[in-house]
């Protein structure tokens, strides 16, 4: 005689989490005045959450798209839902040999999310 049992399999369903924040340079712009290097940007978040704490990195690169110095700031407004739109403007001393710059972003907790577009771009 041949028993079957039937045994209820359970699945163990894994919610899928959203996303990370992925954010998009739209413009970024560069020009030098007397002393200073001028920098100002708009972006976007395109992923599925929010940015918390936003942290924009640009890093100051020369002709052969070296690092030369990298500044770190806040973002305009601080956490970046998904969709929505944010800017940035830096200012500092020009560095001797500053051709390009690159941006990049983090989290508060210093987590790097993945930009698109980020550069480099020419400083005018």
């Amino acid at each position: 005689m041949l028993l079957l049992a039937a045994v209820p399999v359970v699945y163990s369903a894994k919610k899928e989490q959203p996303k990370p924040a992925v954010i998009e340079v739209l413009e970024a712009t560069a020009h030098r005045d007397q002393t200073n290097l001028n920098i100002d940007g708009h972006f976007k978040n395109t992923g599925e959450r929010p940015a918390v704490k936003l942290v924009i990195v640009i890093d100051v690169l020369d002709s052969d798209k070296q690092p030369l110095t990298t500044m770190k700031g806040e973002s305009d407004p601080e956490s970046i839902d998904p969709g929505a739109d944010g800017e940035f403007h830096g200012r500092m001393q020009a560095p001797a040999r500053a051709v390009f710059f690159r941006v990049t972003f983090e989290e508060g907790s210093g987590r790097e999310l993945k930009t698109i577009n980020e550069g480099p771009f020419t400083i005018e």
